[in-house]
């Protein structure tokens, strides 16, 4: 099966040679997630608990795209 890369609507676009998401033989990979706007802009720079709400909503979107695009 070969990879796809996932890149929710929406994300920034990558600082570094990483990705918000691969998904390779069947397994979901995550890296690279930071609390930045789409514009690479730090959000929520003086508070932590938000940018960990930022961050885990930020994988449920990688999530999600993986699975919509792989029950095409």
């Amino acid at each position: 099966m070969p990879k796809s890369v996932i890149i929710p609507a929406g994300s920034s676009a990558p600082l570094a040679p990483f990705v918000p998401g691969t998904l390779a033989d069947g397994v979901m990979y995550v890296s690279g997630t930071l609390a930045f706007d789409q514009h690479n802009n730090v959000l929520f720079a003086d508070d932590p608990k938000a940018q960990t709400r930022h961050v885990l909503e930020t994988i449920r979107k990688v999530i999600e795209t993986a699975v919509a695009r792989w029950r095409m």
